[in-house]
């Protein structure tokens, strides 16, 4: 059931307290330091129209950040409020973020989701997306803004 009074607009930085508020409720041990306001600002400079807020009644119930390398397209950050779930929302945030990648030129898109993260898991396979289980991510450790390594 699609809820018309959604709004789907381009993120911005000044959504960024309204983003970064659904995402700690909803992915905050995928939080880290490259998501502080002004890495994020840099990203989406470098994404410019790419990443989409989904809005109700002023308030941002839905994000998806999403850029490229050039190359291959990837989806950050997928999320949607629990009180707003079940509705469409998640699937209108992916089909935009698909079609600004494609528009930008990225025929191939790629999401990252936790092992553990059975719903979704399931919410990227009914949208027809595959599993890939040929590979595995390392990240590099890097020094944040206080010197302290994270990854």
């Amino acid at each position: 059931m699609e809820d018309k009074s959604v709004s789907l607009r381009p993120m911005s930085i000044e959504d960024y307290d309204g983003v970064f508020s659904l995402w700690r409720i909803t992915s905050s041990r995928a939080l880290s330091f490259s998501d502080e306001k002004e890495e994020l600002n840099k990203f989406l400079l470098r994404n410019e129209g790419l990443s989409v807020v989904a809005v109700c009644d002023g308030e941002i119930i839905g994000t998806v950040l999403a850029g490229h390398d050039g190359r291959r397209g990837f989806i950050y950050h997928m999320a949607v409020s629990p009180s707003h779930r079940r509705m469409g929302i998640g699937k209108r945030l992916a089909e935009t973020a698909i079609r600004n990648l494609s528009s930008a030129g990225i025929s191939k898109t790629h999401i990252f989701v936790f092992n553990d993260n059975f719903t979704g898991q399931g919410f990227w396979s009914s949208l027809g997306w595959v599993l890939r289980d040929d590979l595995l991510v390392f990240a590099s450790p890097q020094a944040d803004s206080s010197g302290e390594v994270r990854v």
